[in-house]
């Protein structure tokens, strides 16, 4: 086994990488298909955190085999609730009761308004923000350190391993799943559509398209619940699938298989990629395009700080020079206030000797 696994970011990155499930998806499915083919699930690890909010998770691993060698990859597969908050044109759902023992998982922690959206009040919702983790070039050895990491410590409830590989779920298999239990809930659904029945879902159809062995153990009671529903209990037969609703396991199962076959048909798994990849190279241009603006928005600003601090500067300058030239009017007003005050003083005193002399010379025509 080579310690160097192929340049691929959507299996083996460079850095850690975090991904919406259709971003992966694209890349899984798109220039790189003929070669994640080749790479089949070996086992699934359903995972519960310790901390509140509780929120449970899926560690996936995988081996491709490429070149006569094999390369071990594992990742992270959760359900949160998007950043964002939508404005929903129809009536919210109504409340159902919650039997859960422990808090409804909500991860990261929500503003008091993304919670309330996310129990459907006030007419808005959330988008489930559905996601993958990769490690540094998908090493399983440090997937755990990502979970802990994100998540805190946390257990494994209940595990799945495919022995026969004849029976393994192909990578592009496993991301169109990822598609199609996003498609069944878009929206992030605090009591129902959460990260519980998130991983829940994806378990169910790899177990049963899989025939995978499970090893839950006594942990497996600690399963989140949803409404009246037990998820995915030990004894869960394969009719009744442990709480998740039976259409929405059917649908699941019947649009993965409609995908499978499609791609068992060359042209039409050519035309599937041909439109991943266009797909990839129209979000790249996109994403190329928004940083381009966002620099010369960056550069307009700051332009404009420029323009506004030369201005501040050109401003503040006319005010002290104003203010210069005020202080100078109120010296020439008050030189003049003096001279006035100083010509008034002189008028007073002429008139005073004028009045003396007036009455000198009075006085002396009398004698």
């Amino acid at each position: 086994m080579s310690d160097k696994p192929p340049s691929m970011h959507c299996l083996f990155p460079h850095i850690v990488n975090y991904l919406n499930i259709f971003d992966w998806a694209n890349g899984i499915l798109g220039r790189d298909f003929e070669t994640t083919c080749l790479c089949f699930l070996d086992s699934l690890e359903h995972c519960k955190a310790d901390r509140s909010p509780k929120h449970e998770f899926l560690k996936v691993f995988f081996t491709l085999y490429l070149n006569g060698k094999a390369y071990k990859m594992g990742m992270i597969v959760d359900r949160r609730p998007a950043e964002s908050i939508d404005i929903e044109t129809k009536d919210p759902p109504a409340p159902l009761p919650i039997v859960s023992s422990s808090p409804l998982s909500v991860s990261p922690s929500p503003s008091v308004e993304r919670l309330q959206a996310a129990l459907g009040k006030g007419g808005k919702s959330v988008t489930a923000d559905d996601r993958v983790t990769i490690p540094k070039f998908g090493s399983c050895k440090d997937l755990d350190g990502v979970a802990t990491k994100e998540f805190g410590s946390y257990i494994t409830l209940n595990t799945l391993t495919i022995h026969d590989k004849r029976t393994s779920m192909s990578a592009p298999q496993f991301a169109k799943l990822l598609e199609v239990a996003h498609e069944i809930a878009p929206i992030y659904d605090l009591k129902g559509k959460n990260c519980y029945w998130f991983a829940l879902l994806v378990f169910l159809v790899v177990r049963k398209r899989t025939g995978g062995v499970e090893k839950g153990g006594d942990k497996i009671e600690r399963r989140g619940k949803l409404w009246n529903y037990k998820l995915g209990g030990a004894t869960a037969s394969i009719d009744d699938e442990g709480g998740v609703p039976n259409h929405e396991y059917e649908r699941a199962l019947g649009d993965l298989q409609k995908f499978v076959d499609k791609m068992n048909d060359p042209d039409e798994a050519h035309r599937l990629t041909q439109e991943r990849i266009a797909k990839l190279e129209k979000d790249k241009e996109q994403a190329e395009r928004v940083v381009e603006e966002e620099r010369a928005r960056t550069v307009e600003s700051r332009k404009n700080e420029e323009n506004a601090k030369k201005l501040a500067e050109k401003e503040r300058g006319l005010a002290e020079k104003e203010r210069g030239l005020a202080e100078k009017e109120r010296g020439l007003a008050e030189k003049e206030r003096g001279l006035a005050e100083e010509e008034r003083r002189k008028r007073l005193e002429a008139e005073a000797e004028v009045r003396e002399l007036r009455a000198r010379l009075g006085l002396q025509g009398h004698g």
